[in-house]
């Protein structure tokens, strides 16, 4: 691992020393990953590598993360930290001399303990190979990116920070496209996906039964699942008769599913159990807003034993920060991914079923002209 910079990034004479290291590397049969990286770090607990100078070791997750940007690395490690993120794998490929996204992909898409692969790229190096590998893996498992250096201005910026070669979006677009690769705008939706991929089954389908607490996030949430490609459900009536029997006569029994704002464990649990029930539902979004009546954490309780027993995704939307965090707390110890603003939460599930529907797609000839 060479985390030392100064090669091609700096321009000719750091690409030739880039060259000649690469080629003693070859000469005596040896891979290296760099130069100009972080490093490498494994948290399987067989093998608690950490050849990096990150400060501390990452918690163990299913999120294997790659990526170009050393610095960015070390963002992402502390920002998990704080959100309780753990990785299978973090590599900085840095200028990417020998090893590079090709090896990394086929090795984390083999690897047991990784669910779900992300990627930070600044360049790639052969798109058609990127394709032959990528749509090889995201069959099994998904891949997110973020391909940056999008704008001339990026693509400067990237060159003098890894040597990385301009191309044209579209074209990158294309190949991420064809590959099955899921391509993300910014780091925050990168974690968003992953995290739901990581804890959730995918769902069967787009349709989306919304349980809240309040109209108007609910409305809010509505909106966001017609953006986005999803649909709202429509309960049968069988549904709607047992919200009817364990719910006041102020709640909505149609979706999305208002309790009304003094609601607690019991109603979520009622309403839960009826609406992810439901065989014309696919997938659930739990929301609440904090009220002064309201036990949060008993109600992220019923969230986290309900939900996983109904087999249907399930992502939760505590809406806040301060007040909404000991139920926050619980679902993330139970492996519901949650989002504090229903519109993440909504593209998140749109993202599950979109791969799901990558996965699910009809096969076709390869051809080449």
């Amino acid at each position: 691992v060479i985390i030392s910079a100064g090669f091609k990034e700096v321009g000719r004479e750091g690409a030739e020393l880039e060259n000649e290291t690469a080629a003693i590397a070859k000469k005596y049969s040896m891979r290296f990953i760099g130069p100009n990286c972080l490093g490498v770090i494994n948290t399987n607990p067989n093998v608690r590598l950490n050849t990096s100078f990150a400060t501390k070791m990452p918690a163990q997750g299913s999120i294997a993360f790659a990526s170009q940007s050393g610095a960015l690395c070390a963002a992402i490690l502390d920002f998990a930290r704080g959100e309780k993120i753990g990785f299978s794998k973090f590599v900085s490929m840095g200028n990417k001399a020998d090893v590079n996204e090709y090896d990394l992909l086929e090795y984390m898409g083999t690897d047991p303990q990784t669910r779900v692969i992300l990627l930070y790229v600044e360049d790639i190096i052969d798109g058609r190979k990127f394709v032959e590998v990528a749509s090889h893996i995201t069959e099994k498992k998904p891949i997110i990116a973020v391909k940056a250096g999008v704008t001339p201005e990026g693509a400067r910026a990237a060159s003098s920070h890894t040597g990385a070669l301009a191309g044209s979006d579209e074209a990158y677009d294309a190949i991420l496209r064809q590959s099955g690769v899921l391509r993300v705008e910014s780091v925050s939706e990168l974690f968003d996906y992953a995290r739901a991929f990581a804890e959730q089954p995918l769902p069967k389908g787009n349709r989306v039964a919304i349980i809240t607490n309040g109209g108007g996030p609910g409305i809010m949430a509505t909106d966001a699942c017609v953006r986005y490609g999803l649909k709202v459900a429509q309960f049968s009536e069988n549904t709607k008769k047992r919200l009817r029997a364990g719910l006041p006569k102020a709640a909505s029994v149609n979706n999305p599913v208002d309790i009304v704002g003094d609601a607690q464990a019991d109603r979520y649990d009622v309403a839960l159990r009826a609406a992810l029930w439901d065989e014309n539902v696919d997938c659930g979004l739990v929301m609440l807003t904090p009220q002064a009546m309201v036990d949060i954490k008993e109600i992220g309780e019923t969230i986290a034993t309900v939900a996983p027993k109904s087999g249907k995704t399930v992502v939760g939307c505590l809406m806040g920060l301060v007040d909404v965090s000991p139920g926050i707390e619980v679902l993330e110890k139970n492996g519901i991914p949650h989002y504090s603003f229903p519109e993440a939460a909504v593209r998140s599930l749109a993202t599950l079923y979109n791969y799901q529907r990558w996965t699910e797609r009809p096969r076709t000839e390869v051809r080449h002209f």
